[in-house]
């Protein structure tokens, strides 16, 4: 958002706006703590170390979870049920 604002002052400013923007945005990005998000259950997590089987958001995935979250409070789709067997880190929601 921060960038897309120095895009639109950057007529004005002779793009200066633009590269300052998109400094103050580095800086935050930097400056700021990683927050992890349950993609089912929207949970944050702050001040914990990421778990090394996690990877990076991946926005087809949240979309993927929020169409299934919509079935899910519907009663078209059942969430995933999570047991004892396939509560392990390699274990994939069922549903």
């Amino acid at each position: 958002m921060l960038v897309a604002l120095g895009a639109l002052l950057a007529p004005w400013t002779y793009g200066l706006s633009l590269a300052f923007m998109a400094l103050v945005d580095l800086i935050l990005y930097r400056t700021l703590p990683r927050v992890s998000v349950c993609y089912i259950c929207k949970a944050r997590y702050r001040g914990v170390p990421p778990h090394p089987d996690h990877l990076p958001f991946d926005l087809m995935t949240a979309q993927t979870y929020e169409a299934r979250s919509v079935h899910w409070a519907e009663g078209k789709l059942r969430p995933p049920r999570i047991t004892q067997e396939s509560s392990g880190a390699d274990a994939a929601p069922q549903g």
